[in-house]
């Protein structure tokens, strides 16, 4: 047995790999000590490094934390009470800074190094291996190399990874899926650049510096990043600190992970295989007769005078105290920045939250603020007939109340909306919170829309997140609300948005709320009318712009003085031009703030001679009215087809789309097959020429694009929108264009770009987004593949049965369509997001068949396809009802009467009581769908 007296550097491991590590590097193995304490735990293993013995031990299976730590120092030292040299060696959480380019596999060494502690009784042995790896270079991975020939079972577990798995991401990138690698779970996004290192050499770095302790591990970037860049740490390590104060030692760490919560076990080995590599190195630099001089760990801890002077206790204290205050700064910089970033994590997904209240329906970067900003800044001198109105000043000093202003369309009132916004409202005392919401009839058009917007202000404003049902207003810790509604007439739940201000105002509590509505609209009959329940209580509601038309045409007489200084200073006008073109203007009847933006755009793009009769002639050509203006814009295009196109899916498009979205669709014709059949020019060209196509009939935002105005797009409809027609393609393009053939053209555009990778044979997963984003032609698949369904339920009845081939690959959970569809449907934030995986008769979260889901959509050609290619019209959902009894109760005649010719159950019953389709037709008052099943043998008593 060996004698424990002869072994003079305790090596202390903390986990299993480390200890094998350890082993594996010894020049020789002892046999195991005589003799061992009862409740000593440890494990030991005895050898020989170069002239030194050392023992080798580990924690307790399971043991983790500076306390554990301790307990295997202080047993160790009983039973080696000869120990002179103490080393902690293992793996370690890394910190990499601008400072310290760490990488995994990098060895770090607790080192004194500017203010902070270190060991200064391993200074001679560290500056000799310093000088010994300057000189030949650190060889430790052909020492790792060497290990594992002579161990080969030890190959798979700590051989080097592949380099490329070595992966910092930036702080704020969190790994998604605790089970996948971070190749899948989180790829290229977030991922640190850094600068390759040469192929001869790869050798780990070695560092020299301060290691923090704890005893949890480190698994948030933000911390680690904060206390790096504060207090200098190269990493973490639970054990190492604990232990100074039983076990003064030099910890050598090699880097397995980042600290980060991208942890994982893959360096682990190879990094174990380094730190013991380097530690054979340091011990082979020290010199025997230098260790027999020194005292043991044990004299020193026990203060032994009679061995230790007393200068040199000193020192060694004040190394300890050092060591002791600098882990506790640390300790306490810790929980500092914990509590700090956990404070932060909270507001961060209140942040989320708030973030997702401000966004459309459509898009993940258009928030409701958005459509306030594209709205033109008022001309100064404007807008005064409001703000001097007696209704409007009465409401302003009012602590509640409602306001409505109503005006023809063109007369500036999302303008004055947002002057009111932006300066008046908050200047004025009592509107401490200012909310607004902008109606769009394309994409923002809902109540649910317009109250999250309420959520967001007040939750912002407030701080915490106790906003309720029917608060607004009255919780003190709010203020007092002001929330400006414009355009309410885009709303499509006008009337139950009036009925619930009303509410609000009838509530019981309308003397102590401090809640205010502005609310802006065309002057709609049925509109005004809803608004009766409220004048009673408040008999100066009402503001008719539509009768102030003297006073807003001299205000518009501001806007053409305005807009002739400003085109006479580019063009150079005299002043006796400008007066006679001001008096030509001013004289027109029609005349309105849309009318003097769209003249004026003329104007300065004609080249008339600057005289009066020249001008005369101008004015002559100019529209008299907007609509006028419209068709001559259009009118200039020689490309109609182009832009009969173009302004359908404007028209169709569920949200407005995307300069790059927009270019894919106008390239897609009936001849495309694939997407290398697309030849989309610049984003940059291409809105040259929508622009040069299209005029200011458009606008184009922040790369997306929508009409001038509201009234552009009702200029286009025809009244009777609900008839397939073909479309115009000459002039006049007023009325030119039914939604059902726009939302016909950009169907096809959807499913033909749908079915391309069906034949391209790949989808967005076969590669990384980022890399994707280069490729234009990608750029039109999240749009199509989440509102292709939508236009086409629009487009039923339409040039379709063309299509049915291309729909039906799409809903084939075989196809490359399907991937692709579900990939951005799953992404995508909708209400109903149902998932559908398999043929015909599977069924999804539900348990809805496809014809199911169908009928319930009222998808009337979807509901054909599926009944002939095979689907059985009697599969019951989990509720036991058949397709007829989801068409009876979803009010759909047109598929009740479809499924009875094809010979549906009339008297199937479903689970709920045992209901019939007639009882309930009859339970919801469908009296013609009800009197169709008793035609077809549906049974009365049933």
């Amino acid at each position: 047995m060996s004698q424990p007296r002869n072994y003079t550097v305790g090596w202390i491991c903390a986990i299993r790999v480390e200890y094998i590590a350890a082993q594996v590097f010894l020049d020789e193995e002892h046999d195991p000590p005589e003799y061992i304490l009862q409740h000593d735990n440890n494990h030991y293993i005895l050898g020989r490094i170069g002239k030194h013995n050392v023992v080798i031990v580990t924690l307790p299976s399971g043991k983790y934390g500076t306390t554990s730590a301790a307990t295997v120092a202080r047993d160790l030292l009983y039973i080696f009470p000869n120990v002179k040299i103490g080393l902690m060696v293992g793996i370690d959480d890394g910190a990499p800074t601008e400072k310290h380019d760490i990488r995994l596999g990098d060895v770090l060494v607790s080192h004194p190094g500017d203010s902070n502690g270190g060991l200064l009784q391993y200074d001679f042995a560290l500056v000799g291996l310093r000088v010994l790896y300057e000189r030949k270079g650190y060889c430790l991975k052909t020492a790792v190399e060497r290990t594992l020939e002579k161990n080969k079972r030890l190959r798979k577990k700590f051989e080097q990874p592949d380099p490329s798995s070595d992966r910092l991401y930036e702080c704020k990138i969190t790994h998604a899926n605790g089970e996948e690698s971070c190749f899948t779970a989180c790829g290229l996004r977030g991922l640190k650049l850094r600068h390759l290192l040469p192929e001869d050499d790869d050798d780990p770095e070695i560092h020299y510096g301060l290691i923090a302790s704890g005893n949890r591990l480190m698994k948030n970037a933000l911390i680690r990043d904060q206390l790096a860049s504060e207090i200098d740490i190269l990493c973490f390590k639970m054990e190492v600190t604990g232990l100074m104060n039983h076990f003064p030692c030099l910890a050598i760490r090699s880097i397995c992970d980042y600290s980060d919560s991208h942890k994982n076990k893959k360096w682990q080995g190879y990094a174990a295989m380094i730190a013991a590599a380097y530690t054979k190195d340091l011990i082979n630099q020290i010199q025997p007769n230098k260790v027999a001089l020194e005292n043991t760990i044990k004299d020193h801890l026990l203060g032994n005078e009679s061995k230790i002077s007393e200068k040199k206790m000193t020192q060694l204290f004040i190394g300890l105290e050092k060591i002791a205050t600098k882990q506790l700064d640390v300790s306490k910089q810790q929980l500092k920045v914990q509590k700090h970033l956990a404070d932060n994590e909270i507001l961060k997904q209140e942040r989320e939250c708030l973030r997702l209240f401000r966004l459309t329906s459509g898009t993940q970067d258009i928030t409701y603020e958005w459509y306030k900003h594209r709205v033109e800044d008022r001309v100064e001198n404007t807008c005064m007939w409001f703000l001097k109105h007696q209704h409007f000043q009465s409401w302003l000093k009012a602590d509640s109340g409602p306001l409505f202003v109503s005006a023809d369309p063109g007369c500036g009132k999302s303008v004055l909306a947002k002057y009111l916004i932006d300066h008046v409202l908050p200047e004025t005392a009592k509107a401490t919170n200012v909310c607004y919401f902008f109606f769009k009839t394309q994409d923002q058009h809902t109540i649910r829309q317009a109250l999250s917007l309420f959520y967001e202000t007040v939750i912002d404003t407030d701080g915490n997140a106790t906003v309720r049902k029917g608060c607004f207003g009255y919780d003190p810790r709010t203020g007092s609300v002001t929330i400006v509604l414009d355009a309410i007439d885009e709303c499509s739940e006008s009337a139950s948005l009036i009925k619930s201000i009303e509410k609000q105002f009838y509530s019981g509590a309308v003397n102590y709320g401090k809640l205010k509505f502005l609310l802006t609209s065309r002057p709609y009959r049925q509109i005004i009318s809803d608004f009766y329940g409220l004048a009673e209580a408040f008999p100066e509601i009402h503001i008719p712009g539509e009768e102030e038309s003297e006073v807003i045409s001299y205000e518009v007489n501001h806007v053409i003085a305005h807009r002739i200084q400003r085109s006479s200073t580019k063009r150079q006008w005299s002043p006796a031009i400008e007066n006679h073109l001001r008096n030509k203007l001013q004289h027109n009847s029609h005349r309105t703030y849309l009318w003097v933006y769209l003249i004026f755009e003329h104007l300065e793009a004609e080249d008339f001679k600057k005289a009066p009769k020249g001008i005369d002639l101008a004015i002559e050509n100019l529209p008299r009215t907007v609509n006028e203006a419209y068709e001559q814009i259009l009118s200039r295009s020689k490309n109609n087809r182009y832009v009969q196109k173009a302004l359908s899916v404007i028209l169709a498009a569920c949200r407005p789309l995307k300069i790059s979205e927009m270019k894919v669709a106008m390239e897609i014709e009936s001849t495309s097959q694939s997407l290398e059949d697309l030849d989309p020019e610049t984003d940059e060209d291409f809105k040259v020429r929508l622009r040069s196509c299209c005029g200011l009939f458009i606008s184009i935002y922040e790369e997306n694009i929508h009409f001038l105005h509201q009234t552009a797009r009702e200029f286009l409809i025809r009244a009777d929108s609900g008839l397939t027609t073909t479309p115009s393609l000459v002039p006049p393009f007023q009325g030119s264009i039914t939604l059902r053939d726009a939302n016909d053209i950009l169907a096809k555009c959807c499913v033909r770009y749908l079915d391309f990778f069906n034949f391209d044979g790949h989808t967005m997963d076969d590669a990384k987004e980022e890399m994707l984003a280069s490729f234009q032609s990608y750029a039109f698949s999240s749009y199509s593949a989440i509102y292709w369904a939508d236009h086409f339920r629009e487009a039923q009845d339409g040039a379709y049965p063309a299509f049915l081939d291309c729909v039906m690959r799409i809903i084939n959970p075989g196809s490359h369509s399907f991937s692709q569809w579900n990939l951005h449907w799953r992404n995508h934030e909708r209400p109903s997001n149902r998932r559908w995986n398999g043929p015909l008769q599977e069924r999804n979260d539900n348990d809805e068949t496809l014809l199911i889901q169908a009928v319930n959509n009222g998808h009337k050609i979807a509901i054909r396809v599926l009944v002939e290619k095979g689907a059985n019209i009697e599969a019951a959902d989990n509720q036991g009802q058949t397709p007829l009894i989801w068409a009876v109760k979803v009010d759909h005649e047109p598929t009740v009467k479809y499924l009875l010719e094809k010979g549906a159950n009339t008297d199937a019953r479903d689970h709920s009581f045992g209901q019939t389709a007639l009882s309930w037709a009859a339970e919801r008052g469908y009296e013609t769908i009800a009197a169709l099943l008793i035609t077809n043998g549906a049974d009365i008593e049933a």
